[in-house]
């Protein structure tokens, strides 16, 4: 119940913050109407009949997914962190479980309405559609839990290797946006290649991967679309991302620290 209500606590705070919820909602489906008006009709090599804009719905999904869960946490722990929010709220009765707890719960959230959101906007403006829809429909949910606990994890940790708020922007989009080129987010990747290869090392590639199968019609993915694969490559990464956080994960501002040090410094050397 704490954790519930620290949820609704994280969501208030989101959505009185316009210009943070509007950049959140508005940058991926920028990008799907962009590119699925100036491409969507063309057809996927590798797929035969199938059309851009049917695999490019998915990949916008998972963009979606990373940005609410990587970007926002990565973001918002940061500032906290820096404007001392941390440090104070360890102070009082709220647990550390609890105030993380809905500080993820929250970018779940918001992963979610934007998926929704998403593959509505694609249905109803690009006609596409989610072959056997109530069979892979559980695959999805699946792939998406995965991919926001991976990407949770991968926030929470980056967000311990920034020093402070003016470089969180900086540092949190040159990790994302060229693993978002080479995976294939904003242009088809073909499979098998040097840079397919590369991209595979990391978890983008994976979540996006793991959506598009979903989305891709027969004879070109039967069943339930389902792909370990991806899962396991996207489990481990959020396992060693949170282990990373949990051992650099830190509660004061970089500058007390930093005062601390140099305090004991001064004492020792008097």
């Amino acid at each position: 119940m704490k954790v519930l209500r620290q949820i609704r606590w994280e969501q208030k705070m989101f959505w009185r913050n316009p210009p943070a919820a509007v950049f959140t909602f508005v940058f991926p489906l920028m990008f799907l109407l962009i590119f699925s008006v100036l491409y969507g009709d063309d057809k996927v090599a590798e797929f035969g009949d199938v059309t851009f804009v049917q695999l490019y719905v998915p990949a916008i999904v998972a963009f979606g997914v990373i940005s609410a869960c990587y970007t926002n946490l990565g973001f918002t722990l940061t500032l906290r962190r820096e404007q001392g929010i941390l440090k104070r709220k360890r102070g009082t009765p709220l647990s550390t479980r609890t105030y993380l707890g809905g500080a993820i719960g929250n970018v779940w959230i918001i992963a979610v309405v934007l998926t929704v959101i998403t593959i509505a906007v694609g249905i109803v403006v690009f006609g596409i559609t989610m072959p056997q829809f109530w069979t892979r429909l559980p695959t999805l949910i699946v792939v998406l839990a995965v991919g926001a606990f991976c990407f949770s994890a991968c926030g929470i940790a980056v967000s311990t290797m920034i020093p402070n708020q003016e470089a969180a922007p900086a540092i949190i989009n040159v990790i994302l946006f060229p693993l978002l080129f080479i995976s294939g987010a904003f242009a088809r990747v073909k499979e098998g290649t040097g840079l397919d290869t590369f991209a595979s090392l990391f978890p983008v590639r994976h979540l996006i991967k793991a959506c598009e199968r979903v989305f891709l019609p027969q004879p070109y993915e039967t069943g339930n679309g389902w792909d370990t694969k991806h899962l396991l490559v996207m489990l481990a990464w959020g396992v060693a991302a949170s282990l990373f956080a949990l051992r650099r994960f830190r509660w004061e501002p970089s500058g007390a620290t930093g005062g601390r040090r140099s305090r004991r410094r001064r004492s020792a050397e008097a």
